[in-house]
């Protein structure tokens, strides 16, 4: 009687008010459902065999999510000694088997050198081990790090901002200073809103990327459109990364008195530069050895903005004022052109889902978190932008640094930090380039794995077409407004818009403001992108002539 008594307490958990709770439900004490009582300790003893595990794992130890470069978390637990652990469904099934035959052997040797102990003093060993237990189970949980909020926003404003900060300072002398400053704010705010549409769709239906979110919801034609506008996107960044480190050069070897403005010259520099620097990166399998290099692009941006704070003030303080061209708005077609170029420069709904993947799942936190990044993106971008303009007024540059000469010591040192972050951009951003063309090429989209012939192939393809564009384009402002197009307003607008109408197509009709509001979002976006892209083509028509 005595050992039968032990089996049934330790099956069940006593409520103070004299019920018995059964994994949350309370349970009348009276009750002689022996099946019922059978299942729940089975249930019980592989819940604590699993928590005997759990507790197993020394408490020192400190485990991290690394996040790469797109902000993709490893599928590797790194420990504080350098180890590494792969996570796999199929291994933690196996662990939690042997944890459970290791639980019932050791219930059999409980049972037997207990057989005699009395009721009450197993009930206070089982309160014991319970609360053992938890604290196992809390300290095994808690040795799994989420990314913190800080530097869950450093990897956001790492994806979004880039060399196409450059080009801001121009897109002032097609509006002029106060609706360039309120396009900013608008089209900030746009992106916020489509920010927190991903954000909650993704929560919603679990998906930790947007492909898998469009495929989630849009089926394979909405994925397949949405590679096809990334592939077209990327390539236009690609290229726009061969133009910018191409003016740099220019300007360091016009230092020593060398010219290479003259096309054909120009052409050259960039086919030897791309050949021997950015191109030769592709070819490794692993480029983890750049990701030193990625870390330091926000610091190179904040003292791109320090620079041209201190260059404008000592401009106003030597000139008495502004420059005369500037202007405070204008509006004409060339709008749309600033609309592609702030489109990209908040493009944080393109990346959000995917890099807040290791960040806290709870939905109000990550909508702060975008806040936050897309804040610090509007300083770090309006900042130059209107130092730059009132510097030159009607002369800037679509690179606001070559409007500076070429033996200025500070601009020298701007122009060499930007340098490093395009030409380490350009092999990181083509990994993405090159997993889709193996998959469109090979049906396998890990290039890395190929065999060499086919990997060539991959290289080739992701290099040759930038290259070209970029040997006779002489600037980068087409190629990022046609990214900005392409990537801004059809991936960051259109498609954020598109999936919440189709997600909630049971909820309410079309006629729904929540609806309505979204076409609006929307068909904003897809008429900006097609103006957009139409003056980007035209401006890259007159850049070629």
């Amino acid at each position: 009687m005595t050992i039968l008594l032990i089996e049934y307490i330790n099956s069940l958990r006593v409520h103070p008010n004299n019920k018995i709770m059964e994994d949350g439900l309370e349970i009348d004490p009276d009750s002689d459902s022996n099946s019922s009582t059978t299942q729940t300790s089975s249930t019980q003893h592989k819940s604590k065999g699993r928590r005997d595990h759990d507790s197993e794992r020394p408490k020192s130890q400190k485990v991290s999510v690394e996040v790469g470069k797109n902000g993709i978390p490893l599928n590797v637990l790194h420990d504080s000694h350098g180890n590494q652990e792969k996570v796999s469904h199929h291994s933690s099934i196996e662990e939690y088997e042997e944890s459970d035959s290791n639980f019932q052997k050791r219930h059999r040797k409980h049972k037997r050198e207990h057989s005699d102990s009395s009721a009450e003093e197993d009930l206070e060993k089982i309160a014991s081990d319970d609360e053992e237990f938890s604290s196992s189970s809390e300290s095994a949980s808690s040795t799994i790090v989420r990314t913190k909020r800080f530097a869950t926003i450093m990897n956001l404003l790492n994806s979004i901002l880039g060399a196409g900060i450059l080009s801001v300072s121009n897109t002032f002398v097609n509006t002029g200073i106060l609706f360039s400053i309120g396009m900013l704010i608008v089209m900030a705010l746009l992106a916020l809103a489509a920010t927190n549409i991903l954000i909650v769709l993704a929560h919603d239906t679990n998906t930790k990327g947007l492909g898998e979110l469009t495929f989630h919801i849009l089926g394979p034609i909405g994925s397949t459109i949405l590679s096809i506008l990334n592939l077209l996107f990327i390539n236009t960044a690609l290229v726009a990364y061969l133009v910018l480190a191409g003016d740099m050069v220019t300007s360091f070897f016009e230092l020593g008195g060398i010219d290479l403005n003259p096309l054909m010259w120009h052409a050259l520099m960039i086919f030897i530069y791309a050949m021997v620097l950015p191109i030769a990166l592709t070819i490794p399998r692993d480029i983890s050895f750049l990701r030193f290099f990625s870390t330091l692009s926000i610091t190179c941006i904040a003292f791109f903005c320090v620079s041209m704070v201190y260059k404008m003030s000592v401009y106003i303080s030597n000139n008495h004022g502004i420059s005369p061209t500037a202007v405070l708005g204008k509006v004409d077609i060339t709008l749309f052109s600033s609309l592609s170029i702030y489109a990209l420069s908040f493009s944080l709904p393109s990346v959000i889902v995917t890099v807040i993947r290791p960040y806290n799942k709870d939905v109000h936190k990550r909508k702060t978190v975008g806040f936050i990044s897309l804040t610090a993106c509007f300083v770090f971008v309006i900042i130059p932008g209107i130092a730059g303009y009132l510097i030159f007024g009607a002369g800037t540059d679509p690179n606001v640094l070559k409007n500076f000469p070429a033996n200025d010591i500070l601009i020298i040192v701007c122009r060499a930090a930007f340098f490093v972050i395009v030409s380490c951009a350009y092999p990181m951003v083509s990994q993405t380039c090159m997993s889709m063309w193996s998959q469109l090429v090979f049906k396998d989209d890990a290039p890395a794995t190929l065999i060499l012939w086919k990997r060539a192939v991959v290289i080739i393809l992701n290099n040759i077409f930038p290259l070209l564009i970029a040997m006779f384009l002489p600037s980068a402002k087409p190629a990022l407004g046609i990214g900005g197009a392409l990537g801004g307003c059809l991936v960051d607008f259109v498609f954020p818009a598109v999936l919440y109408i189709r997600f909630h197509k049971d909820d309410f009709p079309l006629y729904h403001w929540k609806a309505i509001l979204c076409i609006l979002f929307g068909v904003f976006g897809l008429v900006a992108a097609v103006i957009a892209t139409y003056q980007s083509v035209m401006d890259a028509i007159a850049a070629f002539s």
